[in-house]
């Protein structure tokens, strides 16, 4: 599950990124169990709401344009309100492509 800030006393986060909010309700309980194995029914990343991977690329066509991992252009792309703090991205220097870390506050 893809999360942006903490709700307290919530095991998903208040703001949820990449479109997948509305499912909330139905996933809350499998996102929070862990270790959870196939959590997202097949096809979830492609959802027209959800495009995780499509969003990667207006992701990285961003960065390529010059904008920086935490701006407000690259926040637009996930459904974000304000600049991402949980989410880094890298040029790799060997490939040329872009690495993406999404950090969840809750593993320990």
């Amino acid at each position: 599950c893809f999360r942006l800030t903490a709700a307290s006393g919530a095991c998903l986060e208040s703001e949820l990124l990449f479109g997948v909010a509305p499912w909330k309700g139905r996933y809350e309980h499998i996102c929070c169990t862990v270790p959870q194995h196939y959590a997202e029914h097949f096809g979830f990343l492609q959802e027209a709401d959800i495009r995780f991977f499509d969003r990667l690329v207006e992701m990285e066509t961003t960065l390529r344009a010059g904008a920086a991992a935490d701006s407000a252009e690259v926040a637009n792309i996930v459904g974000a309100s304000s600049p991402l703090t949980n989410v880094h991205a890298q040029l790799n220097e060997n490939t040329g492509m872009y690495e993406w870390v999404f950090y969840d506050s809750q593993c320990e």
